[in-house]
């Protein structure tokens, strides 16, 4: 019986987990009030998401919002609180579409705080909080502005998650646009899933995680597009891990793009720390300070690994991959049916390349990829391996569809597969195509 009431709770609540309690549904709309209202009855809804957020006091709540447009002050999520912001619903909340310009929230200034827009911070042993953003798309008022627009700070053996899908975040100024601080025997975990990061100007990073001192930071990323984001200077990437002392970040891109933004990834490491990269068919390109930068310092290490990649600038005459080993540390890159461009390397650094190219990609102004590109079938589809019985598996490297949803070669290719996060069609598919959830 229990299992049947999960699997229920799942599809009611896009396959959430279940919770200690049963979730908390709670409704807003343009057209809704605030006024005496505790936002549980889709006939009167609130009229402000903050509002929505404010009552609730236990774990598991879900705020349903009404397509449209709704001017909000700092959304803090309590410790030990479980949240879902889902937007695209229609005016009665019974059918969903998830597309992220349909809603859209406005961050605007709080008098007297300038930290974080949507900000959790666990700071005690056993507090466990979840933030989950759906499609929705976040954007800044004209005046006012906060210093980051998502935070997710845990210490003390705390835990966190964030989970992104089908968001878009677009034209901040702040530093970072997302920040994951995981410190002091804490843990933080996100998911950021079909969601873009689009002319923020960051103040040198739109993406920042850090982990010390016996922490934990896991982050997936997946069909994410970051572009267009700016910083003066450009000291770091757009996307930056950096772990010191005994902290530990575990980061994954697959499908994603990161393209012309003022630099794209920096992976830091030093005390005894560590830091593991994979990137799985992305493009990463004409960001002209690096494509990547790696460096270890003191005992820490850092490993990258890459398939099916494209980290190349046509544009400017920077180097696009920097590695930089110090002290007793150990920095190694593996890359594997890549497209890259210049590498520049000090240390003593573990630099593994099978099927590498050094042409140009040929990609359009979306950063897809064009007739007669050299990316095209060139890449790793997958590999099959024999066990000790002598039977025969195949193992999936590239994913079965592109960013755009686009599928590639299926089962059983070994070659064949683009190189990089677009797979080359006739026609291209928009990045967000609706998806309708609920009664159709």
């Amino acid at each position: 019986m229990r299992s049947i009431i999960c699997t229920m709770l799942a599809i009611l609540f896009y396959h959430q987990s279940c919770f200690a309690d049963v979730p908390v549904s709670l409704y807003v709309s343009t057209g809704g009030s605030d006024t005496d209202n505790p936002c549980t009855n889709r006939d009167t809804p609130c009229r402000t998401v903050k509002n929505a957020l404010d009552t609730v006091v236990h774990d598991g709540a879900v705020i349903h919002i009404v397509r449209g447009t709704y001017d909000e002050e700092s959304l803090w999520v309590r410790p030990g609180t479980q949240i879902i912001f889902a937007g695209g619903w229609d005016s009665t909340f019974s059918r969903q579409t998830c597309d992220p310009a349909g809603t859209t929230i406005v961050a605007g200034h709080y008098p007297g705080f300038d930290d974080a827009f949507l900000e959790i911070f666990n700071n005690n042993n056993g507090e466990n909080s979840t933030m989950d953003l759906r499609c929705l798309t976040l954007e800044p008022a004209a005046v006012g502005g906060f210093n980051k627009v998502i935070s997710i700070i845990t210490n003390g053996g705390a835990t966190g998650h964030l989970s992104m899908d089908h968001v878009e975040v677009t034209g901040f100024a702040g530093n970072p646009v997302v920040g994951l601080y995981s410190q002091i025997n804490a843990q933080i975990t996100a998911t950021i899933n079909d969601t873009a990061f689009v002319g923020n100007d960051s103040n040198e990073k739109v993406i920042d995680v850090f982990s010390q001192e016996g922490s934990t930071l896991t982050l997936d990323m997946e069909d994410v597009r970051i572009t267009g984001n700016f910083s003066i200077p450009p000291y770091y990437g757009v996307f930056y891990a950096r772990s010191i002392e005994s902290g530990s970040i575990t980061a994954t891109a697959t499908n994603s793009i990161i393209a012309s933004n003022t630099s794209g990834i920096e992976l830091t490491s030093s005390g005894d720390s560590h830091n593991s990269l994979t990137l799985t068919n992305c493009t990463i390109v004409d960001n002209p300070r690096f494509e990547i930068r790696i460096t270890a310092s003191n005992t820490s290490e850092s490993t990258a690994s890459m398939t099916n990649a494209i980290l190349r600038d046509e544009i400017s005459s920077w180097t696009d991959i920097y590695l930089n080993q110090l002290n007793n540390s150990t920095l190694s890159l593996n890359a594997n049916y890549c497209i890259l461009g210049a590498h520049q390397s000090s240390g003593n650094v573990t630099y593994n390349s099978s099927n590498e190219r050094q042409d140009d990609p040929m990609l359009d102004g979306t950063w897809h990829l064009q007739k007669g590109s050299p990316a095209i079938d060139t890449g790793l589809c997958g590999t099959w391996f024999d066990d000790l019985q002598g039977h025969r598996f195949y193992i999936r490297v590239a994913p079965s569809y592109d960013i755009d949803g686009d599928s590639r070669p299926g089962f059983g290719e070994f070659l064949g597969c683009d190189i990089g996060a677009d797979e080359y069609k006739f026609f291209s598919w928009p990045m967000f195509v609706p998806a309708m959830i609920g009664k159709h």
